[in-house]
């Protein structure tokens, strides 16, 4: 399903896999696909509103900033789920191909987390 872009299956299929054995990696692997796209989704979203926001004026440009600041929230949020299952597929694999692709998905997150994280201004 994941291949598919079912992610509302996959994940279910996911979760269950899980209640069923929680010592594989894969599933933990699907779920972190499943919340990086999610959270990818959100980004782009964001990174639109941002765009929009700097041409804009007055209340639309207030609630432009208000939608884009959720949206980054969001994609944050999303990512460090999508890390939280990634760290659990890594502690579960023994695979050296799976380990590199999971190390490379970490680095990728790591970058779009410091994209997305709060600004404190």
């Amino acid at each position: 399903y994941s291949a598919l872009k079912q992610n509302q299956k996959a994940e279910q299929n996911a979760r269950k896999a899980l209640e069923l054995d929680n010592t594989m990696y894969q599933p933990y692997r699907i779920l972190s696909d499943i919340y990086f796209a999610k959270g990818y989704e959100k980004y782009e979203n964001y990174l639109q509103l941002e765009e929009q926001a700097k041409t804009a004026y007055g209340q639309q440009a207030d609630e432009l900033v208000d939608k884009r600041d959720l949206a980054k929230a969001a994609a944050h949020d999303l990512f460090l789920q999508s890390d939280s299952f990634l760290n659990e597929a890594l502690a579960r694999t023994d695979n050296l191909s799976e380990e590199k692709y999971i190390k490379s998905r970490k680095q990728t997150l790591e970058q779009l987390l410091n994209a997305t994280k709060k600004d404190f201004f």
